[in-house]
């Protein structure tokens, strides 16, 4: 994990749990050294690092905090710290995001992550541009020192919320998620992250987030995507199939 915030919390522990299924259904996994790197001593909440650091444990996967990435060179990766660098064969890593070039250049305030604050919760308005709203990528809801997830159900419900404001609507914003995290051969985790109130009382709301163990990880994902091809296509998209 090059940088935090990025585009989806669970997205590298799944990348990590499934690069260790492929290994060991290759037979080759005691050959070789899984570790996930984080700039930060945990990337999501902190309820689940116990339990996901659990299951790290038993997949025999390595968890390196705070390792802020300085650079890649000849296969090694140098941290900020000036521990020695950490070489490696194959490397995938998440990436900063930050609003496209467009937003960047469109005069607007830009905060140190390179993206937008926005100025209510709900609307998502851009402070000092009446009538415009942002969503996505290219905003950050700040609450405390953090700001809101911004993955693609997220971002979804903010366009909801963007789509009510300009029927003239006020419904208070949904900011519920139902992540299946992979976590290999079929098992995940169930993630319930909850932001509404953060949202909907930003002097009370607090966020809350369930992690619980499922056998079914890769199935109840299958469905989850299945579920918004059918809210954003209708019946014109054949369903993800697991076979």
């Amino acid at each position: 994990i090059s940088v935090n915030p990025y585009k989806c919390p669970p997205a590298p522990y799944e990348l990590t749990f499934l690069v260790d299924e492929y290994l060991r259904n290759a037979g080759v996994r005691d050959n070789a050294r899984v570790i996930l790197t984080a700039p930060v001593d945990w990337t999501m909440p902190p309820n689940t690092k116990p339990v996901i650091l659990e299951a790290f444990k038993e997949q025999d996967i390595e968890f390196m905090p705070n390792k802020a990435l300085e650079k890649v060179e000849n296969n090694k990766l140098f941290f900020k710290d000036g521990s020695d660098p950490l070489e490696c064969t194959t490397l995938w890593s998440i990436w900063p995001i930050r609003a496209p070039d467009f937003v960047q250049e469109a005069g607007l305030d830009i905060n140190a992550k390179g993206t937008v604050n926005v100025e209510n919760k709900v609307t998502n308005t851009i402070p000092n541009v009446p009538g415009a709203h942002i969503i996505g990528d290219a905003c950050r809801v700040p609450f405390g020192q953090a700001g809101l997830p911004k993955a693609g159900e997220f971002a979804w419900k903010m366009g909801v919320s963007v789509a009510d404001a300009i029927s003239g609507k006020t419904n208070p914003a949904d900011r519920k998620g139902n992540c299946a995290a992979e976590a290999g051969f079929g098992k995940g985790f169930i993630l319930t992250p909850n932001f509404s109130d953060v949202c909907n009382d930003p002097e009370n709301g607090k966020p809350k987030v369930g992690i619980e163990k499922t056998e079914k990880g890769t199935a109840l994902k299958v469905d989850w995507c299945n579920e918004y091809l059918k809210e954003i296509f209708g019946e014109n998209v054949n369903p993800v199939d697991l076979k």
